[in-house]
């Protein structure tokens, strides 16, 4: 696995973690690795992924990950069922999709109607094909340091790291945001890595106190612009995973950009940086996924 040469700004000596440029060299990692898997298996690997209603973020994903799945060679398919879909049918098609040998990983994205417990239904896909890493297994297995499934937006953001050659060994990595699709799967990569990981949240008192001492700060929160300049250590490295819509609907992360950038010696950028990894990190569980089923 290759190494990404840093990208400079012009105007710093500030590494900019470019997850666009990072996720073209790894697209081709994985388009080889699916054709290397077709004609071992004959058959290229398969994703299946359940939407529920019309919620544009869910609807964006699904259409990213088609378009990222069909562009390396693995098969996918997504079922876009109506907001008023019974629990009972859900049900039946996750246990349907866990016996279809032709899909290894299933994707279900959240939110789901109301009247649909999202836990529950992760409960029932068979956690060998738990592609985002949500199974309650999984999750202990992450968190007992065994070979597991990771959340897609934690593997890539963790990846981002190490192939520009940032190592979160000695570091004190404060992480702020303590979901379980971002903040505590970091938390806990990070922790397996040698780190020194605090977790933040909305209860943490002076938050600013903690930030300061970061080596590393992982920004998970969901709220625009929480993180400034003045609240870094000088020279920190900064992963910011938020995607939110400013007053003017332009997305924006939750680290403020431009107070932050003269203070940090690596920021990924919002858009453009842990974004486009998650998807090629979903596409890679899947991957992972068709490789161990298949040796079963």
């Amino acid at each position: 696995m290759g190494r990404q040469e840093p990208t400079r700004n012009d105007s710093s000596s500030v590494t900019i973690l470019d997850g666009r440029i990072l996720a073209d060299q790894i697209r081709d990692e994985l388009r080889l690795e699916v054709s290397d898997f077709q004609e071992e298996f004959g058959r290229p690997p398969g994703l299946a992924m359940i939407v529920l209603g019309g919620d544009r973020h869910a609807l964006e994903y699904a259409d990213e990950a088609a378009k990222e799945a069909l562009n390396i060679g693995m098969e996918y398919m997504a079922y876009l069922w109506p907001e008023d879909t019974g629990d009972r049918e859900l049900q039946l098609l996750i246990r349907e999709l866990n016996i279809r040998t032709h899909y290894d990983g299933i994707s279900i994205q959240a939110p789901l109607p109301p009247h649909i417990s999202y836990e529950e239904m992760i409960s029932v896909i068979d956690p060998e094909k738990d592609v985002e890493g949500y199974h309650p297994l999984n999750v202990g297995r992450l968190f007992a340091n065994l070979d597991t499934m990771v959340p897609p937006p934690a593997a890539g953001g963790m990846e981002l790291l190490l192939r520009y050659n940032i190592h979160p060994s000695g570091l004190k990595a404060v992480v702020v945001g303590r979901s379980r699709i971002i903040g505590k799967p970091m938390a806990g990569l990070l922790a397996m890595a040698d780190a020194t990981v605090t977790i933040c949240h909305s209860e943490t008192a002076d938050l600013a106190f903690h930030t300061r001492q970061a080596d590393l700060l992982i920004a998970s929160a969901g709220v625009p612009g929480l993180i400034t300049g003045e609240m870094l250590k000088p020279g920190a490295v900064v992963l910011d995973f938020g995607i939110n819509h400013d007053e003017n609907d332009k997305i924006v992360g939750d680290v403020d950009w431009e107070s932050a950038l003269p203070v940090v010696s690596a920021i990924s950028p919002t858009p453009g940086g842990t974004g486009p990894m998650t998807t090629i990190a979903l596409l890679a569980n899947t991957i992972k996924a068709a490789r161990r089923l298949s040796s079963n």
